[in-house]
């Protein structure tokens, strides 16, 4: 059987990969490695097996959800103001692939004995924390940032980068007569809920009552490496 070399296609600074499954390969051996950078352990990981009891929050009053926040304000009634409380996560999921860093090519056709190898960053880049639903203000995101990083193994952050040259998460192993593709991401959340402001009288400061608007966002972590490793004959 003979094997077509994979082909790499970059276009306006990112790299485009054709699957391994159009290029005709019959098997192919795939690992995801997650490396915590705060402790230096690796877990390898089974992104479609893997579960995760996430902590949630009760679901809001449903007459009390708002989506427009425009409108909220205009029906508001005088002497009275909308101040952020908290915000309450209704759902959350890993993205093992959140943010793709780059892929290292390792070379041991030619070899009888395995070959290790660290995912090496070919750029420097970073990425933010960013709301998926629109009206997000800051003060909202850092809030469903923080929930991310008190909820969830692989934490969150507002922004995390990396660096030309540096390596990047556990050495991996390549077996001998194949060649080694790692593919580095930044894993992160997927966070869905409700920013929660309260209703303050003006004239007390008390709290009357509560409104509830939809927002998510998607959160980097702030410690978690994930490096995919991909073995082929070509």
């Amino acid at each position: 059987m003979k094997f077509k070399k994979i082909s790499v296609l970059v276009l306006s600074g990112c790299l485009l990969f054709i699957p391994f499954s159009a290029l005709g390969f019959q098997k192919l051996d795939v690992k995801y490695s997650l490396y915590n950078e705060s402790t230096g352990q690796e877990q390898v990981i089974d992104p479609l097996t893997y579960s995760e009891q996430i902590s949630l929050d009760p679901a809001p009053p449903k007459d009390k959800i708002i989506n427009d926040k425009k409108s909220s304000e205009e029906i508001q009634p005088m002497w009275f103001y909308e101040e952020l409380l908290r915000y309450d996560q209704s759902s959350a999921y890993i993205d093992w692939e959140q943010t793709p860093v780059g892929v290292f090519r390792v070379d041991n056709k030619g070899s009888s004995s395995p070959a290790t190898a660290t995912f090496k960053a070919l750029t420097s880049d970073s990425t933010t924390a960013s709301g998926t639903v629109t009206g997000t203000t800051s003060g909202e995101l850092n809030l469903m940032v923080t929930k991310v990083d008190a909820t969830v193994s692989i934490g969150g952050t507002y922004s995390r980068s990396w660096t030309q040259g540096y390596e990047y998460g556990a050495t991996q192993t390549i077996k001998a007569g194949m060649v080694g593709y790692l593919y580095g991401y930044i894993p992160g959340t997927t966070t869905n809920g409700y920013a929660v402001y309260g209703v303050i009288q003006d004239s007390t400061g008390q709290i009357i009552d509560y409104n509830y608007y939809p927002r998510g966002a998607k959160v980097p972590s702030n410690k978690s490496f994930n490096v995919k490793l991909v073995e082929s004959y070509s």
